[in-house]
Formats: C-alpha cells, structure tokens, sequence
C-alpha cells in the first residue's frame, strides 16, 4: 500500500545517504509478503518519530533495528499534486 501510492501522494524516494528532516521513512517489520508495513518521520539528528501498534507514539533513534529494517526512504515535493 505504501510503495503503491508514493507518487500519487506527493513523494519521491531519495538515497537514504541524502535523509533530511521531514522525509518519510518506510521500514519492514515481520511482514509476510515482504514489504515495507511500518513508516515514520525522520526528525533529523538522527531521531525518528513513529507509532508502534499497541504502543503510544515514540521519539527513537533511526538506527539499529530500524535502520536494518529500513527499506525506503521518501520526500515530499511540492511540486507534485497529490489526487484527492
């Protein structure tokens, strides 16, 4: 759902080397078929904000865990117009 709909809303993936802050971060977690199922905010400095199902939403660091399970790393472009 994620991948599928990145452009139609307004984002284009970027290198992860290039991450700022406000990009979306789409991570992997325990999925079956094998795509990202898990998105955060990158807040710069290293930290992410995100929600984890069942838990309150958390300030963590993009790294370890996440990091390895990071898949995409996207931005939103003014310049595209999301479909309403």
């Amino acid at each position: 759902l994620y991948t599928d709909n990145l452009a139609a809303a307004g984002f284009v993936p970027v290198d992860a080397k290039d991450i700022r802050r406000g990009d979306l971060v789409l991570m992997q977690i325990r999925s079956r078929n094998l795509v990202p199922n898990h998105a955060g905010i990158y807040l710069g400095d290293g930290l992410m904000l995100h929600h984890m199902y069942g838990r309150l939403s958390s300030r963590d660091v993009l790294g370890g865990y996440w990091l390895e399970n990071l898949r995409l790393v996207a931005r939103y472009t003014a310049s595209t117009t999301a479909k309403e």
